[in-house]
């Protein structure tokens, strides 16, 4: 073969393996952007949730408030949230579903249900590790400029920071007492019930020996 039919082969091949290369790459999956609102407590149960799946406990205080403080900020309270994404997370993967934001004009990844969605956000934090120890120390200045660092958003840190660091201390002040405070009467209706339960069906029967059959007779006679 001669030297320039050798050289537009090798340009043939190289062509074909990434015209190949490339048909094997997943097509990212576009779906249709669907608003799922949640309330401030279902978002703060979604995150507990979400946290236990990640990382396999339930957060602390702290760190569940600045989680709440921050998704809120991303979700204006959980009222803009769409296809339960918390956060306005990203697709990691090409092949992850995701939807289109005519807000920010951004595609952001798709969820089938808030615990996923809780669950991808928590996994986010976690690579930013100065993020997620400043959620630990209650710190969310420091927690700012961390997910700034981590291109977590685009916005400046300066505007960042007001609203994610007085729905933190809402979130620490307000939500977490209203659902401990929930949970607590929950409990102690569910105990109450138990005690009456107990209390209505009376003492346990007393059992009295038989006369008749299984009795052991005794033969006296010499």
């Amino acid at each position: 073969m001669s030297p320039t039919k050798m050289f537009f082969a090798a340009i043939v091949f190289v062509f074909s393996v990434g015209l190949a290369a490339h048909a094997d790459q997943p097509k990212p999956e576009h779906v249709p952007t669907t608003r799922t609102p949640l309330t401030q407590v279902e978002l703060l149960h979604a995150l507990r949730e979400g946290h236990r799946m990640v990382f396999g406990t339930y957060p602390s205080k702290n760190r569940l408030a600045m989680a709440w403080g921050q998704v809120a900020f991303e979700n204006g309270g959980g009222k803009y949230s769409f296809n339960h994404n918390l956060g306005n997370v990203g697709a990691s993967a090409a092949d992850q579903p995701t939807y289109f934001n005519r807000g920010d004009h951004h595609w952001y990844r798709a969820f089938i249900d808030f615990d996923d969605g809780a669950a991808a956000y928590w996994s986010v934090i976690k690579r930013c590790w100065p993020a997620l120890r400043a959620f630990d120390t209650g710190n969310p200045q420091v927690a700012v400029v961390a997910l700034k660092n981590c291109n977590y958003f685009e916005a400046s840190v300066a505007e960042y920071s007001p609203g994610f660091t007085s729905l933190f201390y809402t979130a620490l002040s307000k939500i977490i007492p209203e659902v401990d405070r929930d949970e607590e009467r929950r409990t102690q209706e569910l105990l109450a019930a138990i005690r009456a339960s107990i209390t209505n069906a009376g003492p346990a029967p007393t059992a009295t020996p038989d006369s008749g059959v299984g009795a052991i007779v005794l033969d006296d006679r010499d």
